[in-house]
Parts: structure tokens; C-alpha cells; sequence
């Protein structure tokens, strides 16, 4: 059975809404931030005036690709986290922990908890379908795309609506940043040119509407979907020869990083490839479910009339490695 991309919407580093694919974004250095919308404009202000910033990216992000779908009747809603929703939990946290202030709250400590978007995201279609929530760290994204596949397969469902969504709060970003100069030391991470590669840190939250049927507007299947943990090398290889010989894509989606340790995996097996490759992470930074971006700005490359001919293509091919860890590869098509 095969599985399409109706819609795709996406609030991230990169640009919301507009028609150049390759615009510059805010930050490329250590940290990403997202370009956020007018949310005033996109959302009730009577009723987000306590949600926090990732509640409104992600509701935003959804209802934007249920919108571009048709606005079909959604039968499952699944979302997946690595970071969870870490400025109210921080804010939860901090309140909790401070002995004089002892008016906690409860607003912060609801909001905090993992399915708090998938929630949302059904009351506000008022939908009372399937939902569910993923927190798999680097596989957080790629479990909430095999959990809708496995629903539409089975026929459980014809329209399935799922994102991933990750924040950078100020302690996270400091937290990444200690953990990297430990690694540094501890010679996990490498030196290249005499200087230490570090990595981009991002966030952002990407939603898209899969379902059994094509769409004729954007007629994307979604034709190859496979996942590694701490795969060896050969796995790797094995694999990437077989998916590339299978698919023919024309352009490569990387999550490199620039982070040493991260990045060998990829090194090995494109050093023989002569397809065109992009690094989407330089347009959103690295997090759990960057892969979502990924998968969106695949979608965008594939049906963009504004697109370069250097990625003319009607097939993509994307790999993500998060942490040296969870590898994934993602194969689309645009069907004539």
C-alpha cells in the first residue's frame, strides 16, 4: 500500500511562508532561532495568551497543514518530542524549587507535559479520533511517521496528521553547550584544522497531513521509510547502496552538523556518491526531530515552481543522524 503527502506546513528557522526556497535565516552560527509568525493574526490572542511560545508553533504549524490538505477529516493526530515543552517545565521547575515563593501555579506544570500539542491540536478541531505522543529522543519524529503509516496501512485511518516540534529555551542551549565541551575533552568530539567543529542547535515544528489516496495538488508519495540504532558501518552502507539504487534520487537531504562525531557516518557513505547534496540542518540547526524539517523542506524542493534548476527533481532522498545514535532515511516522489 502506498502512502502521500497531502500537505506540509512548517514553523522554523526558516522562513514561514514565502516564495525563496533558499533565503538566509536568522542565525547559522551555534544557535537557531525560529522565525515566528504573527500569531495574533493566526490564532484566537483570547485564548493562547497563556500558551507558551512551542503551543503556539506547534498549533499553528498543524492547523496550517490541515488547512492546505482541504481540511479532510482527520482520523488520527500523533506528535512526536525530544525535548519536550521545556519552558513551562522549567518555569514549573523553578517555582517549585524556590522556597519563597509558594504560589504555585498550575498552568505551567500542565502545559509542561509531553502530549500537551496533540491535546490542543484535537480539542481545537474538536476531534476525538486517535492521539498520541512520542518521546523517543532522535527517533521522536520518525515513531509518530511509522505509527500513521502503520494506521493508514491497516486501515484504520485515511487521514492521519502528525509533526514534530522541539524548543531551544536559554537553559537548554546552555546545557547543549556544556555537554559539547565535555565531549570535546573527553575526545569524543574532533579537531579539524586545528579547530573544534560545534555544532548548530535548533528548534521548530513541522505537521503534515498523510493519507492512503494521492492528492492532485501535491501528489508526493512518501516511498521508502527505514530506521537504525547504533547501526554498524556496513549496516549503513549496505542499505544507503540499496535505497539509492532503488529510489535514483536526485538530490541528497543531509543532517549533518558539523559536529565531529556526528558527522563521520555520513562522510563514509557519501565519499562515493556523485548526487547533488543539501544539508538541511544548516537551515534549522540539529534537535530530536529535525528530520521533520527535513521531510518539509523535501515536500517544498519537490512542488516549489520558484525552484532553481539545480534542484530540479522529482525524487529526494533524505538521511538524518541525531547524536550519533538514530539514523533514519526518509525517500520521496513526486508523482506527474
Amino acid at each position: 500500500m502506498r502512502i502521500y503527502i497531502k500537505s506540509a506546513a512548517s514553523v522554523s528557522p526558516y522562513q514561514f511562508d514565502g516564495n525563496d526556497l533558499l533565503m538566509e535565516v536568522i542565525q547559522r552560527n551555534e544557535r537557531f532561532s525560529c522565525i515566528e509568525p504573527d500569531f495574533d493574526k493566526l490564532l484566537d490572542s483570547s485564548m493562547t495568551r497563556r500558551w507558551s511560545r512551542i503551543m503556539k508553533m506547534g498549533i499553528t504549524a498543524a492547523l496550517e497543514a490541515v488547512n492546505r490538505a482541504g481540511n479532510p477529516e482527520i482520523d488520527a493526530i500523533i506528535t512526536g518530542t525530544g525535548y519536550g515543552y521545556t519552558e513551562d517545565t522549567i518555569k514549573f521547575l523553578s517555582r517549585m524549587t524556590n522556597p519563597e515563593d509558594r504560589g504555585m501555579n498550575p498552568t505551567a506544570f500542565i502545559q509542561s507535559t509531553y502530549n500537551t500539542i496533540s491535546s490542543l491540536i484535537a480539542l481545537t478541531l474538536k476531534n476525538q479520533c486517535y492521539n498520541n505522543t512520542f518521546v523517543h529522543s532522535g527517533f521522536s519524529f520518525e515513531s509518530a511517521l511509522e505509527d500513521a503509516m502503520l494506521l493508514l496501512k491497516s486501515g484504520e485511518a485515511a487521514n492521519v496528521l502528525i509533526g514534530g516540534l522541539d524548543e531551544l529555551t536559554d537553559q537548554v542551549f546552555e546545557l547543549l553547550q556544556r555537554i559539547e565541551k565535555t565531549n570535546i575533552r573527553s575526545g569524543l568530539s574532533g579537531k579539524i584544522n586545528n579547530q573544534v567543529e560545534k555544532a548548530g542547535y535548533g528548534e521548530g515544528s513541522s505537521f503534515f497531513v498523510l493519507s492512503d489516496k494521492p492528492d492532485n495538488n501535491l501528489p508526493i508519495e512518501l516511498s521508502e521509510f527505514r530506521t537504525f540504532y547504533l547501526p554498524s558501518e556496513k549496516e549503513l552502507a549496505d542499505y544507503f547502496n540499496e535505497v539509492s539504487e532503488k529510489e535514483n534520487p536526485g538530490l541528497i537531504l543531509t543532517g549533518e552538523n558539523s559536529a565531529f562525531s556526528n558527522d563521520q557516518s555520513y562522510k563514509g557513505l557519501y565519499g562515493k556518491s556523485e548526487k547533488i547534496k543539501l544539508r538541511y540542518k544548516n537551515f534549522c540547526g540539529d534537535f530530536p526531530t529535525a528530520s521533520g524539517f527535513g521531510l518539509w523542506l523535501a515536500v517544498k524542493i519537490l512542488t516549489d515552481e520558484n525552484n532553481t534548476d539545480l534542484f530540479k527533481t522529482n525524487s529526494i532522498l533524505i538521511y538524518n543522524c541525531f547524536a550519533d545514535r538514530y539514523h533514519s532515511f526518509i525517500s520521496l516522489k513526486r508523482k506527474e
